[in-house]
């Protein structure tokens, strides 16, 4: 045999072991792509009811929820991915979406994914405070009247010389922040008055006149690109007594842009 015969046959062995290389490589890499797995859980409202009907989706899989909000999402791509779910409204605020370690043929449960229900503010869609997870607040989740009207869905408190502060996590997701604040009309202390703020990111927004019985402000103030909003009211010292004054954030709401 020749030199260049040799050379020739290992040539041709070394393109032979390449290919069998890149081809056992691309069906390694094809099994890979092409190895799936299931995703289970529920889509719950923020009282923990189950939502039937609502779409849930992972990558280029999806399914819906049963009657009580329970699903098994099918044919998921291997690997870390997330899950989300939707309903026409309701908002998803960050707590229906889930990681999920997707394996193949096997199943992850990803737990609750929980939608709030959306409502109509003027042309635009909007949710309630109280439907929110709050990282702390000195206010609780009530009906407020003020001035002979009802706030069903207000955030209420005993508010003192020392400000009562509630704060929320909303992730950069909402356009504006609006509520008609006051003092309640069952509040006693008729010479009392309150102050309320609106901080965005540890920034002030806006801040109220003095209010009282009998008098109310209306907030509507720029949230985008917040990440914490912080609610702060306090009884001016001085003004009446000095007792906790009940105050009403009413309806107090995040419109969705």
């Amino acid at each position: 045999m020749t030199r260049s015969q040799l050379m020739l046959g290992m040539t041709a062995a070394f393109l032979f072991l390449l290919l069998l290389i890149i081809f056992t490589g691309c069906s390694q890499i094809n099994d890979i792509l092409s190895a799936k797995g299931t995703v289970t859980g529920r889509v719950v409202d923020d009282q923990n009811n189950g939502l039937p009907s609502a779409t849930v989706s992972c990558e280029s899989a999806s399914t819906q929820t049963n009657s009580g909000g329970y699903f098994t999402l099918d044919e998921v791509p291997i690997g870390q991915r997330t899950v989300n779910a939707s309903l026409s409204g309701y908002f998803n605020d960050g707590r229906g979406s889930k990681a999920a370690n997707v394996i193949e043929d096997g199943s992850d449960d990803v737990g609750w994914l929980t939608l709030v229900p959306t409502i109509i503010d003027g042309p635009n869609r909007a949710v309630y405070l109280w439907h929110l997870d709050e990282s702390s607040s000195d206010f609780w989740k009530a009906q407020g009247t003020l001035m002979g009207a009802s706030y069903f869905d207000s955030l209420v408190g005993g508010t003192r010389v020392t400000e009562d502060v509630a704060l929320y996590s909303i992730g950069q997701r909402y356009s504006r922040f609006r509520s008609t604040v006051g003092v309640s009309d069952f509040e006693t202390n008729l010479n009392g008055e309150v102050v309320f703020q609106v901080y965005g990111d540890g920034v002030l927004l806006v801040e109220t006149a003095h209010t009282k019985v009998g008098t109310t402000a209306s907030i509507d103030v720029n949230v985008t690109g917040v990440l914490t909003l912080q609610l702060k009211a306090y009884h001016v010292a001085g003004t009446g007594n000095d007792e906790n004054i009940d105050v009403v954030w009413g309806n107090a709401r995040l419109l969705i842009p």
